[in-house]
């Protein structure tokens, strides 16, 4: 009997080990929950009695359903709607936000809405509703305002985007026009403006990323000649590359190519087209594989701050917005992440005293700043503070201009912001149930039933049995969602 319980006990174990492997091998790449914004600190206003679609990640703005909306290339599940509406001057009649979905071409609303009363401002979320995405799916935000007098004005719109990649995006609502011969340089986050000078809009990546999928969204093309939009690095292009045929519109996208870059590489996006004529183009992004979420506020030509001022801005959307109250900047982060290497682009500066920019988080300063001397300009990093962020917790940009005479030049400031890693939760999902795993389970549950017979058979009950029998008991409760869901039940968790 001794033989058998030993030889019954080491083949549990193995299973168990077994179990284990498989289980967290299925687990290991959880997907990561990003931070996503459309800001326009100071509020962008929508008329009474209008339908409008506003994008769903960097300046906030709105046009078209189809200008507007994101194309997802993987799988993607969003959530935690949040919208800070910062006037109301609609007086009788309340305004609808809905996230919108287009699958296969049908678009439909979701779950996933805040409403606002007639009058009503301040922030409001939907914590509860989510809805999953499949790659070409698109999505944006629908509002509805109803009433016969006034505007209704949102500072932010804001979502989380859980998958295993981040998109990377500006927008310019209706559209941006590029008119006539140009040879320009647009950011990668922000607002989708141009500067002729490469160094005003590139941004300085702090993380290895691999870029895909570049896309933009054309709506109006009165060009004589072909436009082409390319991703830069460092100055030159990368692979990238999207043709945009004269007098065509409609959504274009580069599938086949792929740019990986590292620390410090300097990226943009390049816009060239010749002749009469113009083109006008309301969205550009890419697929962004990567840990950290880049938050990108950008102005391409600058935005001025005169001395002796303090103003708040968005971490997503346009430098030129912004607040000299903090509420209608500072917006929940809605999941845990860790923010590091604050960024800012300064390119004149005639103040006489020192600028601060600093992250904040829950209306008050954190560590991760950056001080501008009087009359400095260049790009000027933290790269050595970490500041933690609970999904509770809100974030905002503060910009602490002195002095007592001159003006500050800003270009963009942007943040990192590193989502916190899923735990690998050894829990089998339907899906995995074939195999090898669907067996082991099976095959556990009829060891402890005859471990458990042996030992009554015998008569014998010692310490090492009454821990093997506990640890077997866990890997059964950790392995077997029904086993858990019942347990949790109970206790209440």
């Amino acid at each position: 009997m001794k033989i058998f319980r030993t030889l019954l006990v080491t083949f549990i174990l193995g299973i168990m080990i077994l179990q284990i492997m498989t289980t967290t091998m299925i687990n290991a790449a959880g997907d990561l929950t990003y931070f996503m914004q459309g800001g326009y600190a100071e509020g962008w206003p929508q008329q009474h009695a209008t339908t409008r679609y506003w994008d769903i990640s960097g300046d906030l703005d709105y046009g078209t359903e189809i200008a507007t909306s994101t194309i997802v290339k993987g799988n993607h599940t969003i959530g935690n709607l949040s919208i800070y509406i910062i006037t109301n001057g609609v007086a009788d009649g309340a305004t609808v936000f809905t996230m919108r979905k287009t699958t296969g071409g049908v678009s439909s609303d979701t779950t996933s809405t805040v409403t606002f009363a007639a009058g009503e401002t301040g922030l409001k979320q939907d914590l509860v509703h989510t809805f999953d995405l499949v790659s070409g799916d698109s999505y944006c935000v629908k509002a509805v305002a109803a009433g016969t007098v006034g505007a209704i004005s949102p500072s932010y719109i804001s979502h989380t985007i859980t998958g295993s990649s981040f998109i990377q995006q500006v927008v310019y609502a209706p559209s941006h026009s590029y008119s006539g011969a140009i040879n320009t340089y647009v950011p990668i986050g922000g607002i989708e403006m141009d500067d002729t000078t490469e160094a005003n809009v590139s941004y300085p990546i702090k993380q290895s990323v691999t870029f895909s999928n570049l896309r933009v969204y054309c709506d109006s093309n009165t060009a004589a000649e072909d436009a082409i939009i390319t991703f830069r690095i460092n100055g030159g292009d990368g692979n990238q590359t999207i043709t945009i045929p004269h007098g065509t519109i409609g959504s274009f996208e580069d599938v086949t190519h792929t740019d990986s870059v590292i620390t410090n590489d300097v990226l943009d996006w390049h816009v060239v087209k010749g002749g009469i004529g113009d083109i006008k183009i309301s969205l550009i992004q890419m697929k962004a594989v990567g840990n950290n979420s880049m938050c990108i506020n950008s102005r391409p030509f600058g935005t001025d701050i005169s001395f002796g001022t303090t103003q708040y801005r968005t971490v997503f959307g346009n430098l030129f917005a912004q607040t000299a109250a903090e509420a209608p900047a500072a917006c929940p982060i809605l999941n845990e992440q860790t923010a590091k290497n604050l960024y800012v682009k300064v390119t004149a500066n005639t103040l006489d005293g020192n600028t601060v920019v600093t992250l904040r988080k829950n209306n008050a300063d954190t560590t991760l700043s950056i001080t501008i001397s009087a009359g400095d300009i260049g790009n000027y990093h933290n790269t050595s503070d970490l500041i933690s962020f609970s999904s509770t917790d809100t974030i905002d940009y503060q910009v602490v201009s002195g002095g007592s005479m001159g003006a500050i030049t800003l270009r963009m400031i942007a943040v990192d912001l590193l989502p916190a890693s899923p735990a690998p939760i050894p829990t089998l999902t339907p899906s995995s149930y074939s195999g090898i795993n669907a067996v082991i389970p099976i095959i556990l549950v009829a060891m402890v039933i005859l471990l458990l017979v042996g030992i009554m058979a015998s008569g014998e009950l010692d310490l090492g049995y009454i821990l093997i029998a506990v640890i077997l008991l866990y890997v059964l409760y950790a392995f077997l969602p029904s086993i858990q869901a019942v347990v949790n039940s109970i206790i209440g968790s």
